[in-house]
């Protein structure tokens, strides 16, 4: 029987909520989510490696409209 493990990351910015905050500040975040979806990530110490999934990024509708460039300002 396989076991899961669920992990949750968190970063946290201390800055004004603006679009440049998630191009430059949560980009790396973002494509590392992409990244896992495409390749997986590979198992160290002798466990398998994990093959590509989903990663979902949780946020209010603001700042799903900043990302898809389709507002934000209210």
């Amino acid at each position: 029987m396989q076991s899961f493990k669920l992990c949750a990351l968190m970063m946290i910015a201390d800055a004004h909520d603006n679009k440049a905050l998630y191009e430059d500040v949560f980009k790396k975040f973002y494509d590392w989510g992409k990244q896992i979806s495409i390749s997986g990530i590979a198992g160290v110490d002798g466990e398998s490696d994990l093959k590509p999934f989903t990663v979902l990024h949780n946020s209010d509708m603001k700042t799903q409209w900043i990302l898809s460039n389709k507002g934000g300002g209210c």
